[in-house]
């Protein structure tokens, strides 16, 4: 059959919203490399500052998260820098 679709009320951000508030997170910084280091996350933030994590989300677009990998993931850097965005046009009458 078909297959169904669904949304959230509010829209998708409630799904971002959701995940912040169960998650440890940052409020503030810049992420400039992250790798994986004896099962756990190494995340290295523009500042200088590194953080330790046993998981990671990425929720940004490809474009952002293809720099954030690049130095350590070159070639998953290299596929998200593949990505091409469908283009959106809005009509207004």
């Amino acid at each position: 059959g078909r297959k169904k679709t669904g949304s959230f009320k509010g829209g998708l951000s409630t799904l971002t919203k959701r995940l912040y508030s169960k998650i440890n997170h940052l409020k503030q910084g810049t992420v400039k490399n992250l790798l994986k280091v004896n099962q756990q996350w190494k995340i290295e933030l523009s500042n200088n500052e590194v953080i330790i994590a046993d998981s990671v989300i990425i929720c940004t677009p490809t474009f952002a998260a293809s720099e954030i990998l690049r130095y350590g993931y070159p070639a998953i850097s290299q596929s998200l820098d593949q990505v091409k965005y469908a283009g959106i046009i809005g009509m207004y009458y």
